[in-house]
């Protein structure tokens, strides 16, 4: 039997010297450990000023081994996830930015799941990039793996795709996301937007914070339309914004902060 051939895009060479991460690499490794994975333009937007740049620098770090490469479901046609490897992990236990007990993530590149987890990843990384050019005060985001199990999600029976909280004018904000991928049914959506709406009325904290944004990042016009005209009928509260997932990916270019988190939010200058 043939044992199957890696793709050279995501098998690592033997390297020619060494590598000492450049400050914008040392920036990427936190990012990575904290998200788990990362697709290679997920990883431009973060870190790099330029597709090529962006490949080149992967490259080298995947050949140190600072990070491992992988295919989404084996399509080289779609954006290579990258994962931290063991010298990675290992300078992040150094500089005390992961416990000793950190283990490298366990990302299953096969998982029908993981388009949707993709996707979760691009608008955490349209806030952490708006947090790095001054236009969202964004003090926390975590990403639904965070939030299981923990107080009050639990309470709520609730845990969101994502959550941020923004300092706006002395107020802390707070913004949960869920993205609704083509494949994924409609009535998930609908069912968590009536969660969100019961959680508020039963008092439960985030889920009652004055203020709160529920942001769903989908795909396609026809699925936009439904989601829209489902979350009109809800109610005030929470505020819901219903956007196209690219719209959402163009957050820190276009400034559109307001049109996004509603008429409350006006970009930090």
């Amino acid at each position: 039997m043939t044992t199957p051939r890696i793709p050279k895009r995501v098998s690592p060479r033997k390297p020619i010297g060494g590598l000492v991460p450049s400050a914008r690499e040392r920036d990427l490794l936190p990012e990575l450990h904290w998200a788990g994975f990362l697709t290679t333009g997920q990883i431009e937007r973060l870190v790099f000023p330029s597709r090529r740049r962006t490949q080149r620098r992967l490259r080298a770090l995947l050949d140190h081994g600072y990070v491992r490469a992988h295919l989404q479901g084996g399509a080289l046609h779609r954006d290579t996830v990258w994962t931290l490897g063991p010298r990675g992990l290992a300078l992040l236990r150094d500089e005390g930015l992961a416990p000793e007990d950190a283990r490298p993530y366990r990302l299953n590149p096969q998982s029908q799941k993981l388009s949707h987890a993709v996707a979760v990843r691009d608008v955490a990384v349209s806030f952490v990039t708006a947090r790095k050019k001054g236009l969202l005060a964004v003090t926390d985001i975590r990403l639904d793996g965070e939030m299981v199990n923990r107080s009050p999600f639990r309470d709520a029976r609730l845990v969101p795709d994502g959550l941020a909280t923004i300092d706006h004018e002395g107020i802390a904000r707070i913004v949960m996301w869920e993205v609704n991928c083509t494949g994924q049914p409609l009535a998930q959506v609908r069912q968590k937007l009536l969660a969100y709406v019961r959680a508020r009325a039963a008092g439960i904290p985030l889920f009652s914070a004055r203020g709160l944004v529920v942001l769903v990042a989908t795909e396609g016009e026809r699925r936009l339309s439904n989601i829209r005209c489902f979350a009109a009928g809800l109610g005030a509260e929470p505020q819901v914004q219903v956007f196209l997932l690219d719209e959402i990916q163009q957050i820190t270019n276009q400034q559109n902060i307001r049109g996004l988190l509603g008429p409350a939010f006006l970009p930090v200058v």
